[in-house]
């Protein structure tokens, strides 16, 4: 059996103009998505955390493999090299990002992770196996969607109600 890693927890503070999520060493219990994200402009992560390390936008499981969650506001995001996996509703909701630039070691895009999100096109490299449930789904402007030969599964409804798609290759 896998061992699932606890749900996250973060102090928020506001700083003239800036709000700072800070994970500590012992935050782990408090669900992300009460996190209000589209407020957010830094994530920390206490070096001595045994669960999440971060870029200062994005929050990654301790190893960098796992993009857990956007926790910034940020038009554009490329996707750490370290990152084979994108977690269930890593940017779900997310209005502000426009553009996410996925790596050739990315594998796995989970449910849900980029559901209702502002993306234009979306550019799949041939390592992604796996696109989740509804990854996609409610893309208010996403219009083209490019797929290298590879991909092993598309999960249901991956790109329901994405009234602006024209073109998937």
């Amino acid at each position: 059996m896998r061992n699932r890693m606890p749900e996250y927890t973060a102090s928020a503070r506001r700083r003239a103009y800036e709000t700072v999520l800070d994970f500590g060493p012992e935050d782990f219990q408090i669900e992300v998505p009460r996190i209000d994200a589209a407020l957010a402009e830094t994530v920390r992560v206490s070096p001595d955390n045994p669960w999440y390390s971060t870029d200062g936008v994005c929050l990654f499981s301790k190893d960098g493999s796992t993009l857990l969650r956007c926790l910034t506001r940020l038009e554009r995001y490329d996707v750490p090299i370290t990152c084979t996996r994108i977690d269930n509703e890593a940017f779900a909701y997310n209005t502000v990002i426009r553009h996410v630039n996925f790596h050739n070691q990315l594998t796995d895009i989970g449910d849900r992770a980029f559901i209702g999100t502002t993306l234009d096109k979306v550019d799949l490299p041939a390592s992604v196996l796996r696109i989740g449930t509804e990854s996609f789904a409610e893309g208010k402007n996403l219009s083209e969607v490019c797929i290298e030969e590879g991909l092993q599964e598309i999960g249901e409804a991956a790109f329901a109600e994405c009234r602006m798609l024209k073109r998937i290759n």
